[in-house]
């Protein structure tokens, strides 16, 4: 697993950005015994971002992420 977080936090707003990518082993092939003979690795990959405003008393706030890859 590998990942990328930015943080900002500023007077009247914030952000941050992350982006993380994941590998999950899984198994191509089994013999007749059922012993694993090749594995792979999938990956899969997380992006996004997160917001804030303040105005006086008034607050905001924004999400978005994705994700990619395969599952």
């Amino acid at each position: 697993m590998h990942f990328i977080w930015l943080n900002r936090k500023m007077e009247n707003y914030s952000f941050s950005l992350l982006f993380l990518n994941n590998g999950t082993p899984y198994t191509i092939a089994e013999n007749a015994d059922g012993d694993i003979t090749s594995e792979g690795i999938r990956y899969s990959q997380t992006a996004g971002a997160h917001i804030t405003y303040r105005l006086g008393d008034l607050g905001l706030a924004g999400n978005y992420y994705m994700q990619m890859g395969e599952d």
